[in-house]
């Protein structure tokens, strides 16, 4: 069964004391407003070479995927693997940890983020 409902990220949450996470459904994130990379798009754009990461390219790396593509992706592709743990080596490891979901207006967290997360202009 796809795990295309799960919205955690346990490598992303871990990256950093100060990170923050708010769970949305999929249902309640606008289509119009919404973009996918498989897996995030550091690795699907193959930035990541340039800092360390393996370049293992895949049939999926390069694109930008609409929301309702989402669950045919996660029945083609499996779900990224978002193993926990150590951060060393992880340049040498698979990097395909989650996939990215892209919200372009605020609209649906305004609810959860308060002004002192806002950034400033």
């Amino acid at each position: 069964m796809a795990r295309a409902d799960a919205g955690e990220c346990a490598w992303f949450q871990n990256l950093s004391p100060k990170m923050r996470a708010v769970q949305l459904s999929l249902k309640d994130l606008p289509a119009e407003s919404t973009s996918i990379t498989y897996p995030d798009s550091v690795v699907s754009r193959g930035i990541g070479v340039e800092y360390g990461l393996r370049d293992l390219w895949r049939p999926y790396h390069g694109q930008i995927f609409l929301l309702a593509e989402l669950l045919d992706l996660v029945e083609k592709f499996g779900s990224p693997n978002d193993e926990t743990g150590d951060y060393d080596g992880y340049a040498f490891r698979e990097f395909e940890k989650f996939i990215e979901i892209k919200l372009w207006i605020d609209d649906p967290i305004n609810p959860f983020v308060t002004e002192h997360h806002r950034p400033h202009a």
